[in-house]
């Protein structure tokens, strides 16, 4: 469901306006046809994911999350990984781009045609949110389905620019899907909007790291229209750069945090590779 395969995969705004600015916007990114076979190595990472947030949620509230939470977390990964790996299976463009729709008419309720791996992926969906209300639950589908656009605009995207704003939008995207796990002491806690925002910048930013690195790679595997030149790779450095600099300006957070938080995030990237 993401093209991310390491890195911090967090991402997440406040205030669900800001992504559909970003949806709004004519621009896209890469494709993916990787044959590549998901080891288990690789979905230990995507589920050390679920972990790394605990910690981030303990450094920023007094409010503890439940190892529960954390566990439905690691589910969630792993579904995002196997998705993702699925639709990376998927060689030619058409053929994935369909099974994205299929995906999404799906997530809407308006299921068109039969796919045992859309169905079977429903059920573990409808499994992993048998607890949220109603609204959390249209509020989740809902992402998911944005994360698929995304993840199909990333694909096509020949551009630069456009590929690193939609690299950073994917992982926004992303880190909002855990927040309905959280308990509602949690939600209505004072530091809540300060770990939303925490999350949503270290997502765009292990987000665009990943990118960044496994850009060549991608390409040559056919995951990515943009070409891994000295002068694209510059601009995808730039975003990180960017976001890096945003985080590092935030007088909410400790210095030894943020030291502590990027250093996690940089290594989960390089230890992908």
């Amino acid at each position: 469901m993401t093209t991310q395969k390491g890195g911090f995969y967090f991402l997440s705004c406040a205030k669900i306006d800001i992504l559909e600015l970003y949806m709004s916007m004519n621009e896209s990114f890469p494709p993916a046809s990787s044959k590549e076979v998901p080891s288990l190595d690789s979905q230990s990472k995507y589920e050390k994911v679920a972990e790394n947030i605990g910690h981030i949620a303990g450094e920023i509230s007094e409010v503890p999350v439940p190892e529960e939470t954390i566990e439905d977390w690691r589910t969630l990964m792993r579904l995002l990984y196997k998705t993702d790996h699925a639709l990376d299976s998927i060689a030619s463009p058409d053929e994935k781009n369909e099974k994205i729709k299929l995906f999404k008419d799906a997530l809407h309720g308006t299921p068109k045609g039969k796919d045992v791996f859309v169905e079977e992926t429903l059920e573990e969906i409808d499994t992993l949110t048998k607890n949220f209300s109603e609204e959390e639950k249209r509020f989740f589908l809902r992402l998911l389905s944005m994360l698929l656009t995304t993840t199909e605009e990333v694909s096509k995207s020949m551009d630069a620019h456009t590929a690193a704003k939609y690299t950073l939008l994917e992982g926004q995207i992303t880190s909002r899907l855990f927040l309905p796990f959280l308990s509602r002491e949690f939600r209505e806690s004072d530091q809540y909007e300060k770990f939303v925002s925490l999350i949503a910048t270290l997502g765009r930013i292990g987000n665009g790291l990943d990118t960044l690195v496994d850009l060549p790679t991608d390409y040559q595997n056919g995951q990515i229209q943009t070409k891994p030149t000295l002068y694209n790779r510059a601009i995808f450095l730039g975003t990180v750069l960017t976001q890096t600099k945003s985080l590092l300006q935030d007088r909410a957070l400790s210095k030894d945090l943020l030291k502590r938080l990027f250093l996690k995030t940089a290594r989960a990237v390089v230890e992908d590779r």
